[in-house]
């Protein structure tokens, strides 16, 4: 992602994300299912319940191949799901989509975007 020009936040486990999300506020977060602490799905929907930080947008990446979990991420507030591994042509037009729906509605920062 730095090398597609974006800032990079990192966060080893799900109640570090959420604080850094509300304390950072990026554009965007890439979010694995499999996260200490709090699943990745409940990290999603405290992000999306929250108005501090419901505006972030939030892409779940995970190895789980079932319908059942990409609708369960959709169910709890994703914008996307993207299943690994990464095809990083796709990952790279799913985040261009997301940040430029989030700049049409006018909330990307100015100057780079943080991911």
């Amino acid at each position: 992602l730095e090398g597609w020009d974006y800032d990079i936040l990192t966060a080893t486990d799900g109640h570090s994300c959420l604080e850094t999300a509300r304390r950072e506020q990026p554009d965007l977060i890439l979010l694995d299912v499999m996260f200490p602490g709090l699943s990745g799905y409940e990290v999603c929907a405290a992000l999306k319940q929250s108005a501090e930080t419901r505006s972030i947008a939030v892409m779940i990446m995970t190895v789980l191949l079932d319908t059942e979990s990409r609708i369960h991420g959709y169910g709890v507030g994703a914008d996307n799901f993207l299943i690994k591994p990464i095809k990083y042509d796709e990952l790279k037009a799913i985040i261009q989509n997301l940040l430029s729906k989030k700049n049409v509605q006018g909330y990307v920062r100015r100057g780079r975007q943080r991911c």
